[in-house]
């Protein structure tokens, strides 16, 4: 029970249900909005009742988290167009709104609630639908401009929870989710080769240009993880690490910019023949380099007073000198580290170490090692394992659920159970299609209990 009725007035809930997720959610805002008093008292009841289910439970926090799945049936094309419609919007416009808010006649919702004791002493609870944050008792970001009214939403989710439990009880739950939730909410694993062999357009988009030699190339690089004594640097300067970024920008085409803000002097201008590698990183690196194009540019002992933060040499600006560039996110952009092979030894080597995140910067992350180590620069790139497996497609994919949004780090591991260094959102339609479906690796839903209360922590303390 619980997942199959399908009447005119569950069909309206589900148009409520969505109503109220969209305007309870703070889009682009933390927190939530502060619930009026009648609400508050009902989610203090709604977490008395989920007391019946047995918690995930975090044993350092302490906080302890309630998840599971109920659905609601789609409302028909003209049910919607009946909640919704206004003057300006015609009944095909709203027919294809439908359509895209409703694509299965049944609607999934997963709840996760959770509920911990603040370091003040008061007790936070949270709710969230589909990933989407909407109510709290005791978070510190909620929206104290104004209360809302949850009551009827709160009451909707006891009755729904109430549902699940009873079919806990019953010993169908778990069962019912694995055999009916659809694809389209699940995560999964694929190997490599098999998804390229369904989007290749995807390998493309990895490659980006890259041969197989390039390829190759890289993969005998990164093959080993240390560098060997006489190939490193034995001292930074500054210099050093201009010419292996101006390397890194040549090998990797970038464009050469107009307008930027630091011009060197003549001398270094006739060294180079034009545009000076110090010039080629205020080009596009971040502007924030801690004093770094100021200091002295063949003096070691400078650059490591510089590395130090000591002065005079080191100006904090925003600690990014080694972003050397720049995207929107951190984890988009590249860095290009000069790395002592140890730290604790005075007298020891450098080498270059570079490093992104986005898997859609492997092209890039690629050509600046090839670039560098063609120009006689020892280096490492981090992550080098995942990227050469991803090259060579030697490795496995996370699938996320399809309202996701995929995951920009480079090991999803404790969220697939195993090493997953990249995640996917496949097209909409793809959760449909058996022939892709059947190709990925399902992982199964959490499993669903109703608590001991004779032996819950609680009554053994």
């Amino acid at each position: 029970m619980g997942f199959l009725k399908n009447t005119k007035e569950h069909r309206q809930e589900t148009i409520d249900l969505d109503y109220q997720i969209e305007i309870l959610t703070r889009h682009g805002s933390f927190g939530t909005y502060r619930l009026d008093e009648y609400s508050a008292d009902l989610l203090k009841e709604f977490f008395a009742v989920l007391d019946e289910l047995k918690p995930l439970t975090d044993g350092i926090t302490k906080e302890m988290l309630y998840t599971f799945w109920f659905s609601s049936p789609a409302p028909t094309a003209e049910e919607y167009f009946d909640a919704w419609h206004d003057e300006d919007t015609t009944r095909e416009d709203m027919e294809e709104e439908w359509k895209d808010l409703y694509p299965h006649d049944i609607c999934w919702y997963k709840l996760d609630a959770a509920t911990h004791t603040n370091r003040d002493g008061k007790k936070f609870y949270g709710v969230f639908l589909n990933n989407n944050y909407i109510l709290s008792i005791g978070d510190s970001n909620e929206d104290e401009n104004e209360t809302v009214d949850a009551g009827m939403l709160i009451q909707y989710l006891i009755r729904k929870t109430k549902e699940v439990i009873e079919m806990v009880r019953e010993g169908t739950y778990n069962e019912t989710i694995e055999s009916t939730l659809p694809y389209r909410y699940r995560s999964g694993i694929i190997d490599r080769k098999t998804y390229y062999s369904l989007f290749p357009s995807e390998r493309d988009r990895i490659r980006n240009g890259l041969t197989d030699q390039e390829i190759k190339e890289f993969c005998d690089l990164v093959e080993h993880d240390s560098i060997p004594d006489h190939e490193l640097i034995p001292q930074m300067t500054a210099r050093t690490f201009f010419e292996a970024c101006a390397c890194g920008y040549l090998g990797c085409g970038y464009k050469e910019r107009e307008h930027y803000l630091f011009h060197d002097t003549e001398e270094e201008r006739e060294r180079y023949g034009g545009i000076t590698p110090r010039e080629r990183y205020s080009m596009y690196a971040d502007r924030r380099d801690d004093g770094l194009r100021q200091i002295p540019l063949d003096d070691p002992k400078a650059f490591s007073l510089w590395e130090r933060r000591k002065e005079p040499y080191y100006k904090f600006s925003g600690s990014h000198p080694y972003e050397v560039r720049t995207s929107f996110s951190i984890a988009h952009s590249i860095h290009l580290y000069p790395w002592k092979k140890d730290f604790r030894n005075e007298n020891s080597g450098w080498y270059f170490f570079v490093s992104c995140k986005e898997p859609g910067n492997t092209e890039e992350v690629v050509r600046w090692a090839l670039s560098l180590s063609r120009a006689g620069f020892p280096v490492r790139v981090f992550e080098a394992s995942a990227i050469a497996a991803r090259l060579q497609e030697t490795d496995e994919i996370g699938v996320e659920p399809a309202a996701s949004v995929a995951i920009y780090e480079t090991n999803c591991g404790p969220y697939f159970g195993k090493e997953i260094h990249d995640v996917t959102v496949m097209e909409r339609e793809a959760y449909d299609n058996p022939e892709i479906t059947g190709k990925i690796r399902w992982l199964p839903e959490e499993k669903v209990e109703v608590m001991d209360h004779a032996n819950s922590p609680a009554n053994s303390q």
